[in-house]
């Protein structure tokens, strides 16, 4: 599963109470997240090639577990972020798991963050990694939305300021009504796709 999927998969497929309950303790979250790809089932030693075995280890993060070589003379240790989406990150993964969720069904991030129990900084910095995760697949895999009378919303916290919004409306399909807090570059778009433009403060995208 491509990471920056993950979010409306969860969405369609569990509910938030369901998931809490799938990862109730540390391995059922490392097993829960390898069934769903997000995280290695096998890892062969980088060292001498033997496959490694998941092992609980002894680290700063008390549930973690990580993966270690079962021959005498190596026992190199990997560890099981390595290489994955959680990688970099203190935060135990279960509670980011929960964060994504959250995230995926427009959680206010106050609300967010007193639910995960987190730091505001920590909840801030996940909320947009989470936000950068989603917009660079977007970019690679670009989808065209709006249509004849289709309203589209845009968060302008969520992009860049391209110069003269080159890219942007080949996003759009001409007809669109767009609703932003009317960047003024918005009207180069309604004159090149023949979309509406308006003005709207609950916008809640991406």
């Amino acid at each position: 599963m491509a990471q920056a999927q993950l979010p409306q998969w969860l969405v369609d497929h569990i509910t938030y109470r369901d998931l809490c309950r799938a990862l109730s303790d540390v391995e059922s979250t490392v097993h829960w997240c390898q069934r769903h790809k997000l995280l290695a089932e096998r890892k062969s030693c980088p060292k001498c090639g033997r496959e490694m075995h998941l092992v609980k280890r002894k680290a700063v993060n008390k549930e973690e577990m990580g993966w270690r070589c079962p021959r005498k003379g190596c026992r190199l240790e990997v560890a099981l972020r390595s290489g994955t989406f959680f990688e970099g990150s203190k935060l135990g993964i279960e509670k980011i798991m929960r964060m994504v969720y959250l995230w995926s069904v427009k959680t206010p991030l106050v609300k967010m963050k007193e639910e995960i129990e987190v730091a505001a900084q920590m909840a801030v910095d996940w909320y947009n990694f989470i936000c950068d995760v989603y917009a660079q697949y977007f970019i690679h895999h670009p989808t065209i939305i709006g249509g004849l009378g289709v309203e589209v919303e845009i968060d302008e916290s969520k992009f860049g300021k391209r110069k003269y919004n080159r890219g942007r409306q080949q996003h759009i399909r001409p007809g669109s009504i767009i609703y932003s807090d009317e960047w003024k570059a918005y009207s180069r778009i309604t004159a090149t796709t023949g979309a509406h433009t308006g003005c709207r403060s609950d916008v809640e995208l991406l």
